[in-house]
């Protein structure tokens, strides 16, 4: 298989069907596993000779869904999933499936080019500071993990993160010490601080919000709850205090 490309593929899992364009019948189930404006490779469980013209529907987002026409320049042998993988380059799209495809195309490549929001995770319970890890990656975050407040804050220093979330409760520094050296020592007030703690005591929110942590949550908490403050407070464009 030999393929030029002049455009960059943006990876993706997007649902769509597909039919061969001279064979009359109903559209197959497929799934489009890269696309650019030039082209798109997705599965089929069939093998689809070279040349072959097809109709393919991709469903972008829940709202926009594009119809375009294009031949197979090449079609793989089948993977350990059982399926082809086949690539279509694409030679027509309606006028507006085009501007809706291209317009997508644009949009997710600025995306990826845009570099990630840095978040960092200070607490002494490793497997949660894992737990927490994989799900903002998985959100899309850059993540640094620090087991201990000393190391967080010098982590902090070091790695200029985005957001902190910060467990209370920690050997060397505790979130209190951590959040008070990072807010009154450096003089950052810009940084979004979110205090994880175990405790349920109104003196110790009181105290948070006293040092300086935008948010207080409580132990044990919904990952979906942490997930969608991390994303409320995390700021547009990384903004750091002055030293």
């Amino acid at each position: 298989m030999s393929e030029k490309r002049n455009c960059q593929r943006i990876e993706g899992s997007l649902a769509g069907q597909y039919k061969i364009s001279s064979v009359s019948g109903d559209f197959y189930e497929t799934t489009a596993v890269n696309l650019s404006p030039e082209g798109v490779c997705f599965y089929s469980n069939v093998k689809i000779e070279q040349g072959q013209d097809i109709d393919l529907r991709i469903q972008l987002t829940q709202e926009k869904s594009v119809q375009i026409k294009g031949h197979v320049a090449w079609s793989d042998k089948k993977d350990e999933s059982g399926f082809y993988r086949v690539g279509l380059t694409m030679t027509k799209a309606g006028t507006e499936d085009e501007s809706i495809l291209f317009a997508f195309y644009h949009e997710r490549v600025a995306s990826e080019q845009r570099p990630k929001k840095k978040v960092l995770v200070v607490d002494d319970e490793k497997d949660l500071a894992q737990l927490l890890s994989f799900h903002l990656v998985k959100a899309g975050y850059d993540v640094l993990i620090a087991n201990d407040g000393e190391e967080g804050y010098q982590r902090y220093e070091q790695e200029r993160p985005d957001l902190i979330v910060l467990d209370l409760k920690m050997p060397k520094l505790n979130g209190f010490e951590v959040c008070r050296k990072i807010r009154r020592e450096k003089k950052d007030t810009q940084i979004p601080i979110i205090m994880l703690t175990a405790l349920q005591d109104d003196a110790d929110r009181l105290i948070g919000k006293v040092v300086g942590a935008q948010r207080y949550m409580t132990k044990p908490f919904k990952m979906e709850d942490l997930l969608q403050e991390v994303e409320w407070l995390m700021p547009n464009d990384a903004v750091w205090g002055s030293e």
